[in-house]
């Protein structure tokens, strides 16, 4: 056993002060960007107190598995060896984490089942690399055998709120974001080792700017798709004929009959090309006085 951790570890390469960000901790980012947007995702329907303490939950969920690989990178070099194994490995179960994020919470479906699976996945293969690249330094051995125990029991109480659902998981999954984060300074964190300080300001660095320019173009997409999105305009017809609102759409109906109401909707064929309108009419059932040409009714 001892003979296969030793080859393992012989493709791990150690960093020193002038230690670099990698491409592979880069595109890594992506992936955890990519939840972080997801997460407003989660709360941009409902802006009360309890969806606020859901994205603030999984916020810190993501947030301490961003970090667990940044110490990871500092301690060996992340595009060589195992280490890129594992680094590709989470990346993917960050991935399944990022499109469970909106779904989370939801009374249907098993999103939040697969996010505790997938995270999982994330931070016991985080656990298991560091402990190999810790080498024969025991003291850090020491601290991330002391992180593992926090682990399991901060994924326990994930499964169990993922696994009772309802209003009671938002707080099964507080109890694992804190037991998350009060773990790390139980188990005396100076046991750390920061072998380039240079690469450690660098990550956060870059982490920060690219999720700025993710939510620039999460912004622009946002304000395409309210720009081209189907501006509904009922109009009445009333007892005779009239044009829709624009279109040219006419038709009759009267308050002892099923009137029809005509819709008018924004049109473009692409991006670049000019919006027209088009106007298409349905019946519906009568409601309330429409007595005039140009009411809004429906």
């Amino acid at each position: 056993m001892a003979s296969v951790l030793d080859s393992v570890r012989s493709h791990l390469r150690g960093t020193d002060d002038d230690h670099r960000v990698t491409t592979l901790e880069l595109f890594f980012d992506l992936v955890f960007v990519y939840a972080l947007t997801n997460i407003t995702g989660l709360m941009e329907h409902d802006i009360g107190g309890e969806t606020v303490l859901e994205g603030a939950i999984t916020l810190a969920v993501v947030w301490f598995g961003w970090c667990a690989y940044t110490w990871l990178g500092n301690q060996a070099k992340a595009d060589e060896g195992l280490l890129r194994v594992a680094m590709v490995v989470a990346m993917a179960g960050m991935f399944f984490v990022s499109i469970s994020i909106p779904y989370a919470f939801g009374d249907e479906g098993n999103a939040a089942m697969v996010l505790a699976a997938a995270y999982a996945v994330v931070r016991l293969t985080h656990l298991g690399v560091y402990l190999i690249a810790a080498g024969d330094d025991t003291q850090l051995r020491s601290v991330i055998l002391g992180m593992a125990a926090v682990a399991s029991v901060m994924l326990v109480l994930l499964f169990i709120g993922a696994a009772v659902g309802g209003r009671s998981q938002k707080w099964w999954w507080l109890a694992a974001v804190i037991v998350d984060q009060l773990g790390v300074y139980f188990v005396r964190s100076t046991r750390w080792r920061l072998n380039s300080a240079s690469h450690f300001a660098e990550r956060f660095g870059l982490i920060v700017i690219i999720a700025i320019g993710e939510s620039i173009v999460a912004v622009g997409v946002a304000r395409r798709r309210h720009s081209s999105a189907a501006v509904t305009r009922w109009h009445c017809c009333a007892a005779w004929p009239s044009p829709c609102a624009s279109g040219g759409c006419t038709s009759t109906s009267s308050p002892s009959s099923p009137r029809t109401c005509c819709v008018s909707r924004p049109v473009s064929s692409g991006p670049g090309s000019p919006v027209t309108r088009t106007c298409t009419c349905t019946s519906c059932s009568w409601a309330g006085s429409c007595s005039q040409p140009s009411a809004w009714c429906c």
